[in-house]
């Protein structure tokens, strides 16, 4: 598309090659860019990080439990594109979305799964119990 501007506007010819070269020489880098979340807080994740390096160290008879969510969304993908460095952000908005929950035990790689059409605190419960069920049935035998 540039190409084809400026063989136009400024009766000028460039190979894909020079013009790649050209907007890299004017300080431009082809990225993704990286979705976030704006009330995210990254004081509070590196607290997280701390504290779950000190769990790690608990006994080896320490359940350690892994919560965590994903969602099949109507979220536009996120694509490259040439942007001033540092890198691209895009912000994320709300979305429609079908909501998966998982499990892992850290000790024992044991993986639980269950789906919902809501991602909330009454998904998580259900979650945490399968789970639960999972751990009591296997302590008993």
């Amino acid at each position: 598309m540039l190409i084809d501007w400026i063989q136009n506007h400024l009766n000028i010819s460039f190979k894909k090659a020079q013009i790649y070269n050209i907007i890299k020489d004017l300080g431009f880098t082809y990225q993704k860019s990286k979705g976030f979340y704006p009330e995210t807080d990254p004081e509070k994740q590196e607290e997280f990080k701390v504290e779950l390096k000190k769990l790690l160290e608990y006994p080896i008879n320490t359940v350690l439990l892994f919560e965590d969510e994903f969602s099949l969304s109507n979220t536009a993908t996120i694509s490259y594109q040439w942007s001033v460095q540092p890198k691209v952000k895009s912000k994320q908005r709300r979305r429609q979305r079908k909501t998966a929950m998982g499990s892992f035990n850290y000790r024992t790689d044991q993986i639980t799964v269950s789906f919902h059409d809501i991602g909330n605190y009454q998904s998580f419960k259900k979650n945490l119990k399968k789970y639960s069920t999972r751990i009591v049935s296997k302590v008993k035998s």
